[in-house]
């Protein structure tokens, strides 16, 4: 089918166009005016094309600074088509004669030829409803009042039946396939043009869009649009409002239909976009602005439990049954940007909890489509970003709960708690292919993690050695477990896990010396016993909570107890009744320690519990008497107030005896005394020395040791810490009971200072044995026998401990001094002698031993001579010898002359073998001790050298007055 095409242009009423005549043909009549005819038989069309209809503008924000250039851009051209009637023949080849013969004429709609298309607004294409007609004037019309010649225009008219409105359909525009064909905002998005071409292809009627006005010029259109359709549940775009003049919008309106995510509740937003005049730099602009951006919340609540069964969990991973939207924002700024909403969360405990939470404008096409625009918007929502160039990343995702209480799952029975003070929780997103089924919209949230101040843990952490109060005070990150929430809770009743933090390590200090275990790294929570550990690795075994912990710093806790494999799970009824019920009942044990946390005091309280089995065979020098028990509690409390957390244990070793042994030939063991213990007991708290109760039911002496079994009626029995000393060192504790004996005067004979005392040395340190001692006096405060003018002091001790070493100690000095006052002459004589015995079963031996002798006399003082002798004596075990080296030391005075000799000696005891051949002095080191003394000092004078003792000597001199 032929067509031709002609340019016009009419400056007076500024018509510009291109016709195009399909099958039509030019002739000259015979008056030689030219015509057009029918060509064929065919149809025949007119096609006026015109240029751009809209202008498209960016939009700029009502109230905000101008981004000078704005971006524009031109719409296509548009094309009205008529067909002419089938009794058309020929019409003058004149621009009125054409534009009366089309004018009220009915538009070609839908044709294979040749069709109206309009694009208006830019980017949109639309086709008129059939009988649609346009009205124009086919000559310029000039007001003969203002003498103004206005514009052409053709304006689009119902035909019949007929009324106020036209209807279009969309079409497809195919330069609007991507969004980057117009790299701004305009008055209508590429958005909410996909949604109106939906609109039309799922509409019974395609033609949405109402027209109450559409005018068409050579300068642009001026029109009234509106949304002629049902808000339909699965697209976005709800209505749609759009005025121009002449090309250039001035008013439009969408109202967009979606939800917010992450929580799902369905809202709408309202944009207004308006042209107003502003002025910048002086100079009126008349912009195209975004006014209005309403949010409206169709939906304030939603219920999760009702939605539960859609979670691959059952609902366990959402702790919220109902979210509530208190508030948001009525006017936003896009809907691309957070939005920031007032919620109360509801969770399974029914607690309202009141946060403020960013959450994302979702259209509803984008929210019920496949999972790629889902996952672009998760991956938006929980991945950080800064907010601005100096901040932070920061999620959106992230809700701050400020630490209030909020419980983690349901607690139908009562049994346990859940609650936690939340400082944070992290939303995550489910997707279609992560839910069980459909749900609108396709998503729905749940608790990724959480950042929660645990009570129990918290004060457990505080009271580990070196524990800052920073890492006291900072919260810990959970979230729900795997197990949890595939199958709900185990036996355990564990809900949550976190990272490993580390184990709880009571100091050794504040448990007494009887156990200090050091618990597992923590990771994980349990609704009935708080923190617990190895929640991925199977049930606490007794080992993990030992590990390398002694007992009385001596024997390894993990060969005492017994394994709990096989142990009987705890009724979960008597979790919080454990603590008080496991000293009452002999008969519950604990194999796992038990860690609870209840409210006390107007504060909270974590309570831990452990009672292990123990075995019936255990390793020297420990034996059971009877029904072995083994108990250790704690309380850590800490008050509403902020003070510090108070920490107490308590502890007790009952029916057990130690047994003291020697090792003999080819090592074989002899036990030599037997010490029966009714309990040990301790209480520790904090900023206070340890309490310790020992009950001693009797002491046995065995084997070798029956010599000493009458000393047995004189040793203090029943509680020693009744009544007795007790001496906190740093790595241990010291019990001493001491029974003191009268003067005994026997004539000549008086006996002094006679004391009979036990001990007992419990470590606090591993590696350091327990020991047990009896004694006669003690080498600092010995006992004193005299007779007559001989004297002496003495001690005896035998000390006993775990590692098999028996200590035997004893000391004695005797002597005696006369003196002589004649008046013309006087003088004296002394004689001091002592001995010092150590015997250690594992091969030590030392003797020592040591003799002063002198005297002096003068006469009217002009003539004194004195004289002394000391010798120092040591056994040496390899040369089976006693001997020392000695100084016989002479003074003379003689009127104003006056002169000291020194001479060294060497002595020998008799029976201990031969005198060396060399002198004890090349063998031993020597240190130079003074002896201070009237005699001597008056003696000797000025230049005498003094006694020297080895340092064997020293060392023991020195211990004696420690």
């Amino acid at each position: 089918m032929s067509s031709s095409f002609e340019t016009i242009v009419r400056a007076d009423d500024f018509l510009y166009c291109q016709f195009e005549f399909v099958n039509l043909a030019l002739r000259t009549a015979s008056t030689g005016a030219q015509q057009l005819e029918r060509a064929s038989g065919g149809p025949a069309f007119i096609i006026m094309r015109l240029p751009p209809q809209n202008v498209a503008e960016q939009i700029a924000r009502d109230g905000t600074s101008a981004d000078f250039p704005y971006q524009a851009g031109l719409s296509g051209p548009s094309r009205l088509a008529w067909r002419l009637p089938d009794t058309f023949t020929r019409v003058d080849y004149r621009l009125d004669a054409v534009l009366a013969q089309i004018d009220n004429a009915e538009l070609v709609s839908v044709d294979a030829v040749a069709a109206t298309v309009i694009e208006f607004p830019d980017r949109l294409l639309l086709v008129p409803q059939p009988s649609t007609r346009s009205a124009h004037r086919s000559k310029p019309f000039t007001s003969s009042q203002t003498r103004v010649t206005e514009i052409w225009h053709t304006t689009l008219q119902r035909g019949s039946p007929h009324g106020n409105s036209i209807l279009f359909k969309p079409l497809a525009n195919p330069a609007d396939a991507s969004a980057a064909a117009r790299p701004f905002v305009g008055s209508l998005t590429k958005a909410n043009r996909d949604d109106i071409l939906k609109l039309s292809q799922e509409s019974a009627d395609p033609h949405v869009i109402a027209s109450s006005l559409l005018r068409l010029t050579s300068l642009g259109a001026t029109a009234k649009l509106k949304s002629n359709w049902v808000a339909d549940p699965n697209i976005s775009l709800a209505a749609w409002e759009h005025d121009a003049e002449l090309g250039r919008d001035y008013y439009s309106y969408t109202l967009e239909q979606g939800f917010v995510c992450p929580i799902g509740h369905r809202v709408t937003i309202a944009t207004v976009v308006e042209r107003k005049i502003a002025s910048h730099f002086g100079n009126p602009v008349a912009e195209l602005v975004q006014s209005q951006k309403i949010l409206t919340i169709l939906d304030t609540e939603r219920d999760y439990e009702a939605l539960k069964d859609l979670y691959p969990g059952d609902g366990r991973e959402m702790p919220f049954t109902r979210i509530c939207i208190a508030s948001a924002p009525r006017n936003i700024d896009s809907n691309d940007a957070p939005i920031q909403m007032d919620l109360v969360l509801v969770d399974r405990a029914g607690n309202r909890i009141q946060c403020s939470a960013a959450t994302l404008f979702v259209p509803v096409g984008a929210a019920s489509t496949t999972e790629g625009p889902l996952k672009t918007l998760r991956q938006r929502y929980t991945e950080p970003s800064a907010t601005s160039p100096t901040s932070q990343p920061v999620s959106l995702s992230l809700v701050s709960l400020g630490g209030q209480r909020m419980a983690m799952t349901a607690n139908e029975d009562g049994l346990g708690d859940t609650s936690l003070n939340v400082e944070s929780l992290t939303f995550g997103i489910k997707l279609p292919s992560e839910l069980r089924g459909f749900v609108v919209p396709a998503f729905l949230p749940f608790m990724a993690k959480a950042d929660a101040k645990i009570p129990a843990l918290e004060q457990m952490v505080g009271t580990t050695a070196g524990a800052t109060p920073a890492a006291q005070r900072r919260a810990t990150q959970i979230e729900f477990h795997p197990n949890y929430l595939a199958a709900g809770l185990d036996s355990r009743q564990v809900y949550a896990k976190l990272t490993p933090i580390p184990g709880i390590t009571i100091p050794s200090e504040r448990a007494g010396g009887l156990t200090a275990p050091t618990f597992p790294a923590i990771d994980g929570l349990s609704r009935l016993t708080g923190p617990v550990s190895k929640v991925d690795g199977g049930m606490l075994r007794a080992d993990d909570l030992v590990k390398d912990t002694k007992l009385l710093g001596v024997f390894s806790l993990a060969s005492i107890i017994e394994d709990e494999i096989g142990a009987v799970p705890i009724d979960p009824s008597k979790v919080h009744q454990i603590f008080d019920e496991v000293e009452r009942d002999r008969n519950l044990f604990l194999p796992r320690p038990i860690m609870t946390t209840i409210e006390a005091g107007g504060g909270v309280e974590t309570r831990f519990v452990w009672k292990p089995r123990i075995k019936a065979a255990l390793p020297h020098p420990l034996k059971p008497l009877g029904s072995m028990e083994l108990i250790l509690r704690g309380r850590i409390s800490k008050l509403a107030s902020g003070d510090r957390p108070a920490f107490e244990v308590n502890g007790a070793l009952r029916n057990f005896e130690l047994s003291f042994s020697l090792l003999g030939g080819d090592a074989l063991r002899e036990d030599v005394l037997g010490v029966q213990f009714d309990a040990l007991e301790f209480v520790s708290t904090a900023a206070r020395k340890v309490d310790i109760k020992l009950s001693v039911r009797g002491v046995d002496f065995r084997g070798t040791m029956k010599f000493v079994q009458k000393l047995q009626t004189a040793l203090p029995m029943g509680n020693l810490a009744k009544g007795g000393a007790i001496q906190t060192l740093p790595d241990g504790v010291v019990i001493r009971y001491a029974v003191p004996i009268p003067v005994i005067p026997l004539g000549l004979l008086n006996i002094q200072n006679l004391v009979v005392s036990t001990s007992v040395s419990l470590s606090f340190v591993p590696d350091k044995p327990a020991a047990v001692r009896f004694a006669l006096s003690e080498r600092n405060n010995p006992f004193q026998v005299s007779v007559s003018i001989f004297g002496g002091t003495g001690f005896f001790a035998l000390e006993v401990s775990t590692n098999d070493v028996v200590k035997i100690e004893a000391a004695l000095e005797f002597g005696g001094v006369a003196s002589l006052n004649l008046i013309v002459v006087r003088g004296g004589v002394y004689l001091l002698a002592g001995i010092y015995l150590s015997i250690k079963s594992d091969g030590g031996l030392l003797i020592e031993g040591h003799l002063r002798l002198g005297g002096f006399v003068d006469v009217l003082g002009l003539i004194s001579v004195a004289i002394e002798v000391y010798i120092a004596l040591t056994y040496i075990k390899e040369r089976n010898v006693l001997f020392g080296t000695g100084r016989l030391t002479v003074g003379v005075k003689l009127l104003f002359f006056s002169e000291s000799f020194s001479f060294e000696i060497t002595k020998e005891v008799p029976g201990f073998g031969e005198a060396p051949t060399q002198t004890f002095g090349l063998q031993h080191e020597t240190i130079a001790l003074a002896v201070a003394g009237p005699v001597i000092a008056t003696a000797v004078g000025a230049g005498a050298e003094a006694p020297r003792m080895t340092v064997d000597q020293f060392k023991a001199y020195c211990s004696a007055f420690s």
